[in-house]
């Protein structure tokens, strides 16, 4: 099973090579603590990351914006999830989202 978390512009921003340094550093922090919850919760699973820019001569584009997604992989298929190509447990995912956003996101007790 396979899921995503995606960032993008805020704006009509093709480019990513033209997103102002700030952005940058922001996206940049965040992906380190995304990683970090993976890498703490969910035991480090292979994951692919994605940059969509925009191509060749539509750099100036304003029906295009970048994004940034992470693909982690969090089971392993199986003969049924080969054969089918469909997941067989999506209550794993769910258990998956909620034990990250509690990494990233500790509620305060007092």
């Amino acid at each position: 099973m396979v899921d995503e978390l995606a960032a993008d512009a805020r704006g009509p921003q093709a480019d990513f090579s033209t997103a102002p340094r700030a952005v940058v550093d922001v996206l940049a922090h965040r992906l380190l603590a995304v990683l970090a919850a993976l890498r703490a919760e969910l035991a480090d699973p292979a994951y692919n990351l994605i940059l969509r820019t925009a191509p060749t001569g539509y750099e100036e584009s304003l029906f295009l914006v970048w994004s940034l997604q992470l693909f982690a992989r969090l089971e392993i298929a199986a003969g049924l999830e080969l054969a089918t190509a469909s997941p067989s447990s999506p209550s794993h995912r769910k258990t998956a989202a909620a034990r990250l956003r509690n990494r990233m996101y500790p509620t305060v007790t007092s």
